[in-house]
């Protein structure tokens, strides 16, 4: 049988919600890495209609509006700004910092304009940023490599979860383990601020690679005027998978043997399709374990944190496990809630929509879908009242374990420039610069503190707890299973999901087929 294009990656669906004259596209992960930064004067009152970024360190935030204040002696005077716990910056000598940056000319000068700021805490480092398109990370990877063995070599790499254990693995980006316990004194605030499984999402192979500075766990999304029109009771933070199975063929619309409206949304793609589901069944595509070390990081800064106890030196996706039991199962429910319950689009189906979801769940025409964070801009910006809609966890099922994904800032293993780029590196998540990234809401920020002025403050939204509480509730909670092969794995899970989903391949079948093309794929190097 033909394999259906299902595929959307996370990068692409983020990347593919907008909201321009008062209609929001929804689509979820490959496109460019940045969008152009909103104004002053737009992000003081409302966002400027851009495209929303990858889950991963790819928006272009605002530029900071409150410089950390720089040593200006040769010792290493700490100063820092009101609240903000910035690190001590020594001025450096003469020196460019070049940032590659996975998407379009456009996205790399909004990012561009962004970074130039930091030449308040640097007088005498310049920034570049320079894009290299392409479709997904694995074809990042290899035009970087070639652009390296040019001599053409980047300082700084902006990277997602999709691409941080293949740049890792292939020795592109270098661990920053001995610089973060050299600054272990500037960056404890740092790390009290930002839930120890987001750190572990940036190790690999016992290293730290990167100070991650945005996230979005998958979250559901829901209309209370479909719940309330259809009469049926809004989620809770208790509910399980029977309550969201229970409660989807009331909140659909048929005629015929055409659904009009929908009970819930999905695109086939590793970060919000069926892996959530996967989770809350216990499971997941690829075995889970831990490379050894990384204890200087756990001891020095979450000593006694209980959702520390047990992380390592970052998680090792070691075997595929696709055909188990209970991925199975989950898949099946997704396949039943598509054909049997007509709950659900296909994954063809729904790429095909994408463009009109928001608008669809403003009108009340869908009850449900997954999201992260970045929606609160986009139904902001399709006129949607933050009264009007909430966002609850991921229904209980065996647990209630979700998924997310995060970014950040890598330096490269063949910078001419470690010191400067790590300052900068390091400038990025201060208080007061992350308060300024994503100031839009295009994407979620690590620090915990920083998330109730953002949704709250900016957009009015009370709920949204749920999105940090995600982590803090659920410590098991991970990010996408992405090794160095992460793009063979992408492209085998998205096949074999998209095929048992639309009834192309028996569900039994289909998960046996993937099981055997994924040990395929990871016993192979990157």
């Amino acid at each position: 049988m033909k394999p259906r294009a299902n595929h959307v990656s996370r990068r692409a669906f983020l990347s593919g919600i907008t909201a321009t004259a008062g209609a929001a596209i929804l689509a979820a992960c490959g496109g460019d890495t940045a969008t152009t930064a909103p104004t002053a004067a737009a992000a003081a009152t409302k966002p400027a209609g851009t495209t929303a970024p990858a889950v991963a360190a790819t928006t272009a935030p605002v530029a900071a509006t409150t410089a950390p204040a720089v040593a200006t002696t040769g010792g290493a005077a700490a100063a820092t700004t009101s609240g903000a716990a910035a690190p001590a910056m020594v001025q450096l000598k003469a020196a460019k910092i070049r940032i590659a940056q996975n998407g379009s000319a456009e996205s790399a000068a909004a990012t561009q304009k962004i970074l130039n700021d930091f030449k308040k805490v640097q007088p005498n480092i310049t920034v570049e940023v320079f894009p290299i398109t392409a479709p997904d990370w694995d074809g990042f990877a290899a035009k970087l490599l070639t652009q390296i063995a040019a001599g053409d070599v980047p300082d700084i790499i902006n990277i997602a979860t999709e691409g941080l254990q293949l740049f890792a693995g292939k020795g592109i980006a270098a661990p920053i383990t001995d610089l973060v316990m050299r600054d272990k004194d500037q960056l404890k605030e740092f790390f009290a601020d930002v839930h120890p499984s987001l750190i572990e999402a940036m190790m690999y192979d016992g290293q730290l690679y990167s100070l991650p500075d945005n996230f979005n766990a998958a979250n559901i999304f829901y209309s209370k005027g479909a719940f309330q029109k259809h009469g049926v009771p809004f989620p809770s933070d208790t509910w399980t998978k029977d309550d969201f199975a229970n409660a989807m063929p009331k909140l659909i619309t048929q005629m015929g043997n055409k659904t009009t409206e929908y009970g819930y949304f999905w695109t086939n793609r590793m970060w919000g399709g069926a892996l959530p589901w996967m989770f809350i069944n216990g499971s997941n595509i690829l075995s889970e374990e831990k490379f050894p070390g990384g204890e200087s990081i756990w001891s020095t800064f979450y000593p006694t944190d209980p959702a520390a106890k047990g992380r390592q030196g970052g998680i090792k996706w070691a075997r595929a496990q696709a055909n188990s039991a209970a991925n199975v199962e989950a898949v099946q429910f997704l396949a039943d809630l598509t054909q049997k319950v007509k709950a659900a689009p296909t994954p063809a189906d729904a790429d095909g929509q994408s463009t009109q979801i928001i608008s669809t769940f403003a009108n009340k025409q869908l009850a449900t879908y997954v999201g992260g964070g970045f929606l609160v801009r986009s139904l902001d910006q399709a006129g949607v009242k933050p009264d009007e809609y909430s966002v609850a966890f991921m229904p209980k099922w065996k647990g209630q374990r979700h998924q997310f994904g995060t970014g950040g800032f890598v330096i490269s293993a063949k910078s001419p420039n470690r010191d400067a780029a790590w300052e900068l590196a390091k400038w990025r998540i201060t208080k007061d610069v992350m308060a300024s990234n994503f100031k839009d809401g295009s994407s979620g920020r690590t620090r915990r503190s920083l998330n109730q002025p953002l949704y709250e403050g900016t957009y009015g939204f009370k709920d949204y707890k749920v999105f940090y509480d995600t982590l803090d509730k659920f410590p098991d909670t991970a990010p996408i299973p992405q090794p160095p092969q992460a793009n063979q794995v992408t492209q085998v899970f998205t096949k074999y999901v998209g095929l048992a989903v639309t009834g192309d391949m028996p569900v039994q079948a289909a998960m046996d087929a993937m099981q055997k093309d994924l040990t395929d794929a990871l016993s192979k190097p990157a």
